[in-house]
């Protein structure tokens, strides 16, 4: 089994929404890529911290030596199976997915013989529906980094703030 190819698809922050919550006039558009950045980097720590994907992301992940009609992903916020196709170009849908904490149970609509077999899936958020304490998180999160570029604080004077933390801790992964 492979490590997914991961791709950001959307974001469950809008520059707007950044922009309202760091209290910077949505007509002012100078800092506009720097906070969009900060969106990027903000739910990056997110997922770090929670150890899954928050932002919508389409997933690529090779399976070498296949052979069977069912398969477990180990993704938390799994969100839909796609397809799997096979090394001759043959694709499979799934017939039943189960989604618990931690993983995904997937069974294919046939038993399947592949090396590889390539399986495509969508985990985190759909655009507009990330639960609304982890949105607030992030928010805080990006009003962390942007008071800290701009304050003339010396950094062993800031205090930290937990509400990031305080805000994820319930959603992190699980490991048994």
């Amino acid at each position: 089994m492979s490590i997914p190819i991961k791709t950001k698809v959307s974001w469950p922050v809008s520059l707007s929404e950044a922009k309202r919550h760091l209290r910077v006039e949505d007509d002012f558009h100078e800092d506009d890529d720097y906070i969009q950045n900060l969106i990027y980097a903000a739910t990056a720590k997110a997922e770090q911290y929670i150890g899954k994907d928050i932002a919508e992301t389409t997933n690529s992940q090779s399976l070498y030596d296949y052979s069977g009609d069912d398969l477990t992903l180990m993704e938390g916020n799994f969100n839909s199976f796609t397809e799997a196709v096979t090394d001759t170009s043959t694709a499979y849908n799934a017939i039943e997915t189960r989604i618990y904490y931690n993983s995904a149970y997937v069974e294919l609509s046939e038993s399947v013989s592949s090396d590889p077999l390539v399986v495509s899936y969508k985990t985190g958020y759909d655009q507009g529906e990330c639960l609304p304490l982890i949105k607030q998180a992030i928010l805080i999160k990006i009003k962390d980094f942007y008071d800290e570029q701009r304050s003339s604080y010396d950094k062993g004077t800031v205090r930290p703030n937990k509400a990031f933390e305080y805000q994820l801790d319930s959603f992190r992964l699980v490991i048994w």
